[in-house]
Order: C-alpha cells, then structure tokens, then sequence
C-alpha cells in the first residue's frame, strides 16, 4: 500500500499494489493506506541515529530486517521476544555474510553481490 506517487507505478508488476490519493482522502471505505509503512520509516531513520549510530549501505537490509522485527515485536513482552530470538538462532544455519566477522571477513557489497557469490560457491 503507497501514496498514489508516480514512483510508485511500476510496483504493479510485480506486487499486489493498492494506493490512496492524499489529496482526495487519507484513507479509503476498505482501509488503504500507507500509515504503516510511514511508520516503519521514521523508524528506521530514527534508529540510524539513535539504535545504531550510522548505517553502512553494506548491511542496509540487515538493519531493515531487524527494525521490522522491532517493528513487528514492539507490544510483546520481554519474555516473548527472548522466546522468538532464541528459537530463530536455534533455527538458521551459519551465516556466510558474519562467519569470521571478527578476522577482518566484512562484505564488500550490497546482498545482490553476496547471492551472486554464494551462487559461485555452490557451483
């Protein structure tokens, strides 16, 4: 769900996009808005700051991934947020962008170039 911005036209190829028109109305009779995701991005931009101080292009989407799961988790009590991130560690494998993280081994790109080397590896 988006503004009916023109940025956003292409989306309908790919994805089921429904938009509101903010100079006809804020929301519409079946509940299309784009409230949500204006919310998870002055999220975002505030835990650039505040959270993680600076954010690196590298890891773009893993700081996207984890403000969606603060997102997602924000009303559950502590204890069912150590549930989840207990049982999400107990359930991924190794992770080929962090494995020897503290030797000096860092990303060099975005994850497009990391799916791109994993492809290599596997061939």
């Amino acid at each position: 769900m988006t503004d009916s911005g023109n940025a956003y036209r292409p989306l309908i190829y790919e994805f089921d996009h429904m938009c509101v028109n903010h100079s006809v109305q804020y929301s519409d009779a079946d509940g299309i808005n784009n409230n949500q995701a204006e919310s998870y991005m002055s999220r975002l931009r505030r835990a650039e700051y505040g959270v993680f101080r600076g954010m690196r292009a590298n890891y773009f989407l893993d700081y996207c991934v984890e403000m969606a799961w603060r997102e997602d988790y924000r009303r559950h009590t502590i204890k069912e947020r150590l549930k989840d991130i207990f049982q999400r560690i107990g359930n991924s494998i190794i992770s080929i962008s962090f494995c020897r993280y503290y030797q000096g081994n860092r990303r060099i790109g975005e994850w497009s170039d990391c799916f791109d080397a994993l492809s290599k590896v596997k061939k």
